[in-house]
């Protein structure tokens, strides 16, 4: 190895270690999404990855038309409790953002459910059931719903009508 090689080598070893040996403190999480949940008190999950099994990325951010209803969400962590916080509406702009408590137990990751489902399946986060017009008695949901799936436990998140949804499914 001559001393150009062992220089470019020092060079190499020098900027990368420090990025190596601190490791990633924001969760891996793009920075819009960091931010809005620094301004919430609400940070990255520590250890999220350091898990048995594959797990989804604790975000999903997604700009695509046939997911724009759930263009932003993220599982973060206040006071040792989870949340998960909507950040983005229906595709007509009818539902608020929403931050709802997890508990203490870390969750799964966050994805787009495999299909459709149908509307009846879902709740309110206040546990009633949504109620449906009519017209849409038998329909299913327009996109496929965001995802926490986590060992074999899912839950789905909806927006219908201007109203946040849930279903769970084991």
């Amino acid at each position: 190895m001559n001393r150009f090689q062992r220089w470019l080598l020092v060079c190499v070893c020098l900027t990368a270690c420090p990025v190596v040996l601190a490791g990633p403190m924001d969760g891996g999480m793009p920075s819009v999404l960091l931010h809005d949940a620094m301004a919430r008190n609400c940070g990255p999950i520590k250890d999220f990855f350091d898990r048995d099994g594959i797990t989804l990325p604790p975000f999903f951010f997604d700009e695509q038309p046939e997911n724009r209803e759930y263009s932003a969400a993220y599982v973060c962590e206040r006071k040792k409790q989870y949340f998960l916080v909507l950040l983005a509406a229906d595709s007509g702009g009818t539902c608020k953002q929403r931050e709802l408590g997890l508990g203490r137990t870390m969750p799964g990751g966050l994805g787009v459910f495999p299909r459709r489902l149908p509307l009846s399946v879902f709740r309110t986060f206040d546990n009633a059931k949504l109620e449906i017009k009519n017209r849409d008695a038998s329909k299913s949901t327009q996109f496929r719903p965001l995802v926490i799936d986590y060992d074999g436990v899912q839950r789905v998140f909806y927006c219908y009508e201007g109203q946040w949804s849930e279903a769970r499914f084991d």
